[in-house]
């Protein structure tokens, strides 16, 4: 990717409706993927946290094309 592709990325919380892509970003040819039920519920678990997000990078066209998640702690 080109720093000015990355310009080009907006950076936000993700939706529920969006663990199928950040789900996908995840998958590997050798191993299972966890299912969608499962992928929701782990979302809807980490979103009862405050301060805890699943943070997504969004391509221009909409495209999720990277995932983190974002813990913000006191010391």
């Amino acid at each position: 990717m080109t720093a000015d592709a990355r310009d080009d990325l907006t950076i936000r919380p993700a939706t529920r409706g969006e663990v199928a892509d950040v789900l996908a970003l995840h998958a590997q040819p050798d191993r299972e993927t966890l299912s969608l039920e499962w992928g929701q519920a782990l979302f809807d678990r980490i979103q009862s946290y405050p301060d805890y997000d699943v943070m997504v990078a969004e391509a221009p066209g909409g495209e999720i094309v990277a995932t983190f998640l974002l813990l913000i702690m006191d010391k």
